[in-house]
């Protein structure tokens, strides 16, 4: 009694501990002789979770080979920490690839999916990839059909493994892009086998078969030029009549460019740079260059024609200074014009400037001088503007601002003031607000050569408008409150209205765009009631189909409500215009129909417009079309006073016409001195005799992937077009006669390395190539057979044991070859603990991964060192495991019991 007894009490798992969990521990103190209870207690153990897993893929990079469309990639998930995992998988992938699981090949594999591992559980997830047949289900017409050198096409497709943790704990994520490629046997690195200026030649007719036939000969092109350089050029001309006049030939629109990183040169008709509302244009030439921190530009241009008297001349000089985040930019233009007989200049200063990357100002000042000299009395106007920009993110809120102003005789904006205000506020990925803004005024004022001021035109208006956009997984869409105040076209109009947009997000090939506009139109110096007017807008596209629909309710620009304004009478608009373009024979012959309709209801106007197109694309780069247009009016009023007439009383016009036209383009090189290129034509071989050439006997390689790329000494690695190469290199796969055909490479030295695609049966070739191209010419690439080593883990028990220990795994244990280089050859044991790999000739050091191996067992050598030759078809090596001694421990007791105490 009144004593104390403490007892400890370890506590062990059975198995694996559950993290994230309490386990309840009772403990109870009982009689020895009756079992009666004298006191319990319970209390919780916590086991703390560790969230511990791993993720990969057994790929970065699938090919398509074959000719195949489908292919297959593994992802693998370690769950390593100490209790039960749920992870949300997400793939999101190129429109061109479809993912199945392997094991329900029917199955498309959702872009989310959930599954969980227990601690120490890891899964292996197969997938298939199917690429989804896209020949000729897009068209492309002839102006965005674009030349393709690249040897193949890459499908990305990221996937993102992630926990889903009920506790506020952080959710670990796991990202990857594998990269699926489709590659040719051929790449075409420049379009032409030596430096040439590409020219296109595309000449067209219209009004076929009338008496006002023209022609438009267009010649033009672009070439990119060694260290970044661009030379552009082009020249127009048009034939109207056919009587002979030279200027004709000699083109009536020219122009060319010289472009390089420091500087710029530009020639012929031209535009300057915008300067406050002022871009001059005409005939003359524009220069750049930059040195150090400035950037200085020259122009000079006249109108309407050169070499001869002009009627205007313009000069200009422009710097931009550049001060790490801000530009500095200045400006002086002097011109002369003989026709309005006035002379002018004009200077504008203003700086660009960024801050903490989230805020964008610009800024401009400028005045001018204008000095007329027509008048008995000369005048002199002059005259100030400028503008003013600003664009940021303010925490939630997003600003834009812009300003412009000119005075009435500035030269630039001419009696303008327009000021723009834009604020929109995103509460969520869902919501966002936003208030637009425009307040705009324009009175210019322009004098003729005598000083008379022409007819003003003055226009204002106020634009408020409020927004609301939803924005969710399945569509967009907004709804809009609007108050228009505008002054123009001799009519004063108010505007207050509500909009709606719709824009539902699909990733099909359907797109469909909706819009509404409904509103209130107030006349106020015109004792009319207010009317109601509205719009609708919508666009439907489906692959190269293309429709658009607007209707219009009442009368909706500022003429219309003049005319409405005079005579009361209502009307509607209805205009849709149709475009379609497909292939008849895929790649060479194709159709673009095209069709405009357009009805208004105030003249009973109806105008039909229908243009199919024919093109024809041949194999050696022509290009023909033809057109047929059709074009049919029928219009019953003539003049507004006649609306009310009877029918009978109403004069109809109808106008009907059939126009034709055709097309020819082609490019052509136009060769100038300059480094030449040649083709490689790379073979893949299995050289059974290993003389380095390929016999009769010799069959190619299928599916051997072959990279090139230019080493550091090759003379082509400035080029652009290069660059990218040097990076990366080119890929390319083997066809059925082992043969990939690079053309019109520049002349260097080149790295070439290859690797099968698929099991190859101990064929290796002998690494990567150096190559020094400097003529066409065609390159082998042997493959020799490997040498096969071939083996088994032997299992060696203890005879002296009493029980003996069950047989050890010996299966799916990795045996790893390693070479003088460091390359590794690697392989997995069998059911009986075989194994087989082939390897290329060479010194190895083979090992076993000890790690696999049975606790109770241990290796007796790990290491083996091989050096294999060509002239030994295979190697037999041996790995033996032991089972482990055990010591016994004997222990002695006396007559009583208690053990002898040892020596």
């Amino acid at each position: 009694a009144g004593d104390s007894l403490f007892i400890p009490v370890k506590l062990m798992f059975k198995g694996r501990e559950e993290g994230s969990m309490n386990n309840l521990i009772t403990a109870s103190l009982l009689s020895e002789k009756d079992r009666i209870q004298f006191a319990t207690t319970t209390w919780y153990l916590q086991v703390v979770k560790k969230s511990k897993w791993v993720a990969s893929v057994d790929k970065m990079e699938a090919f398509f080979i074959n000719n195949a469309d489908t292919t297959s990639f593994n992802l693998s998930v370690h769950n390593t920490g100490n209790s039960t995992e749920w992870f949300s998988v997400k793939f999101s992938s190129h429109y061109q690839l479809q993912t199945y699981y392997s094991s329900k090949k029917e199955e498309e594999v959702p872009p989310f999916f959930n599954f969980s591992l227990p601690p120490g559980e890891d899964t292996l997830i197969s997938f298939i990839v199917k690429e989804k047949a896209f020949a000729n289900e897009g068209y492309q017409n002839q102006n965005t059909r674009q030349k393709d050198g690249k040897a193949g096409e890459k499908y990305p497709l990221k996937i993102q493994v992630q926990t889903q943790h009920k506790d506020k704990s952080a959710d670990k994520t796991w990202k990857t892009t594998i990269d699926f490629k489709r590659n040719s046997n051929e790449v075409k690195f420049n379009e032409y086998s030596r430096m040439v200026l590409p020219m296109t030649v595309e000449a067209r007719w219209d009004n076929l078969m009338e008496s006002a036939t023209t022609m438009n000969l267009n010649l033009y092109g672009t070439a990119m030029l060694e260290h970044s350089r661009v030379l552009t050029y082009s020249m127009q001309s048009f034939f109207s009549n056919n009587y002979l006049e030279g200027r004709t030939y000699k083109g009536n629109y020219h122009y060319i460019g010289y472009f390089t990183p420091k500087s710029s040169v530009e020639a012929g008709n031209i535009t300057g740079w915008n300067n406050l509302g002022i871009t001059p244009s005409g005939i003359g030439a524009k220069g750049e260059y930059s040195f150090g921190r400035n950037k200085v530009g020259l122009l000079y241009i006249q109108s309407p024609k050169l070499f001869k008297e002009p009627s205007s001349k313009t000069v200009g000089i422009r710097d931009v200074l550049s001060l790490g985040k801000i530009n500095l930019v200045n400006y002086y233009q002097q011109t002369w014009n003989s026709l309005y007989k006035a002379n002018g200049n004009l200077f504008v200063t203003g700086a660009d400037f960024r801050i903490k990357q989230q805020h964008l100002f610009s800024g401009r000042i400028g005045g001018s001088m204008e000095h007329y000299y027509g008048p008995a009395t000369p005048l002199d106007k002059s005259g100030i503007g400028g503008s003013f920009s600003y664009s940021g993110i303010v925490r939630k809120f997003s600003l834009r601002q812009s300003t412009d102003y000119g005075s009435t005789y500035y030269t630039g904006y001419r009696g303008i003031f327009n000021m723009n205000n834009n604020i929109s506020y995103r509460q969520n990925e869902k919501y966002t607000l936003g208030f637009y803004n425009t307040i705009y005024s324009q009175n210019p004022v322009y004098l003729d050569q005598y000083g008379n001021v022409f007819d003003k035109y003055h226009s204002r208006g106020q634009h408020y408008e409020l927004r609301l956009s939803v924005t969710t997984k399945t569509n967009g869409h907004s709804f809009r409150a609007a108050y228009f105040n505008d002054d123009q076209v001799d009519i004063h109009y108010i505007t207050k209205g509500l909009g709606f947009d719709y824009r539902p997000q699909t990733k099909s090939d359907w797109r469909f765009l909706f819009n509404f506009f409904g509103s209130y139109i107030k006349l106020p110096e015109y004792f009319i009631p207010d009317y109601f007017t509205a719009q609708v807008r919508t666009s439907i596209r489906h692959k190269s189909f293309t429709t658009n629909v607007r209707y219009n309710y009442g009368p909706f620009q500022a003429f219309e409500h003049l005319r409405y304004a005079q005579n009361q009478t209502n009307f509607q608009s209805v205009f849709i215009n149709s475009y379609y373009g497909f292939w008849i024979v895929p790649n060479l012959i194709s159709m673009e129909p095209s069709l405009n309709y357009s009805y208004e209801s105030l003249y009973k106007k109806g105008r039909l417009r229908l243009r199919p197109e024919l093109f024809y694309f041949s194999k050696s780069g022509w290009q023909f079309s033809a057109y047929a247009e059709f074009m049919v009016s029928s219009q019953k009023i003539i003049r507004v006073n006649e609306i009310y007439q009877t029918e009978n009383a109403k004069q109809k016009v109808t106008y009907n016409d059939l126009q034709i036209g055709l097309t020819i383009k082609k490019e052509f090189g136009v060769p100038i001195p300059g480094k030449r290129y040649y083709t490689a034509k790379i073979i893949a071989y299995k050289d059974l005799n290993g003389n380095m050439k390929q016999d009769k006997n010799e069959e190619a390689i299928e599916n051997i992937l072959v990279n090139i790329r230019p080493v550091n000494n090759n003379d082509s690695i400035a080029d652009d077009d290069m660059r990218m190469l040097k990076d990366r290199g080119e890929d390319l796969i083997t066809d059925v006669h082992g043969l990939v055909i690079l053309r019109n490479l520049p002349k260097g030295v080149y790295r070439i390395t290859t690797r099968s695609l698929v099991e190859n049966e101990g064929w290796f070739t002998g690494g990567e190539q150096l190559i020094s191209l400097d003529r066409s010419k065609e390159i082998l690439i042997p493959f020799t057979r490997g040498v096969h080593i071939v083996g088994s883990i032997n299992v060696d028990h203890n005879l002296n044991l009493a029980s003996r220990k069950k047989q050890p795994e010996v299966s799916r244990i990795r045996v790893t070859a390693v070479d003088s280089a460091g390359r590794a050859y690697s392989c997995l044991t069998k059911q009986d603990g075989s194994f087989e790999l082939y390897v290329p000739s060479g010194d190895y050091r083979v090992t076993v991964n000890q790690n696999a191996i049975d606790d109770d067992f241990v290796l007796d050598q790990n290491l083996v060192l091989l050096s294999l030759k060509g002239d030994i078809d295979a190697y037999n090596i041996s790995f033996n495991i032991r089972e482990k001694e055990r010591k016994i421990k004997v222990k002695k007791f006396k007559n009583d019991g208690t053990p002898i105490e040892e020596e």
